[in-house]
């Protein structure tokens, strides 16, 4: 069985598919792909976790923030609804 694989393609998932497949290597190339993908899902899913934790940390300072200065919060609410205003009014 041949297979065709663009090389950017090949490469972006670092697998090499350089040589013709025979029917006993297809199975480890596909565990390899399978392997590589569930690597990949891994990392997004922990990179992921880290992002909300840290998102999470952020909003609970922020709003122990304005609980402790509420006109900075009316402040910068201001000034964010002038800037959209501008650039919608800019058309």
């Amino acid at each position: 069985m041949k297979v065709s694989v663009r090389v950017g393609a090949s490469a972006k998932l670092g697998v090499n598919f350089s040589a013709v497949l025979t029917e006993g290597y297809e199975m480890s190339v596909e565990n390899d792909v399978k392997n590589n993908v569930e690597q990949l899902c891994d990392g997004a899913k922990s990179a992921a976790c880290e992002v909300r934790a840290g998102l999470k940390n952020v909003a609970g300072h922020s709003c122990s923030y304005i609980k402790d200065n509420p006109w900075a919060g009316v402040g910068a609410g201001a000034v964010v609804g002038l800037v959209i205003g501008f650039l919608l009014g800019k058309k």
